[in-house]
């Protein structure tokens, strides 16, 4: 888990907050605002789900709304992937 935290501090946390309420820093001035990802919504998505999501970014309404994991492998989105279960898993 410690390699899941530090993976999201340093390419999540800025837009996502520090406990994945959507708050961080750059999160707060987007629009529409960085998604909770620790909520009920992501703990029913599948784990492929999340996985691309963070691999190939999220695009809403014809819009890139979160760019793809760059530098990241397979194993570390993987990793992540598990870390934000555990966030999810909190509340």
């Amino acid at each position: 888990m410690e390699i899941g935290q530090s993976l999201y501090a340093v390419n999540c946390a800025i837009c996502h907050g520090p406990a994945g309420d959507g708050d961080g820093l750059v999160g707060e001035t987007m629009t529409p605002k960085a998604s909770r990802l620790n909520d009920a919504a992501l703990a029913s998505r599948p784990d492929s789900s999340i996985f691309n999501a963070i691999k190939s970014g999220v695009v809403r309404d014809g819009r890139q709304t979160m760019p793809p994991a760059k530098g990241l492998s397979d194993e570390d989105v993987s990793t992540l992937v598990r870390y934000l279960r555990t966030l999810a898993q909190k509340n």
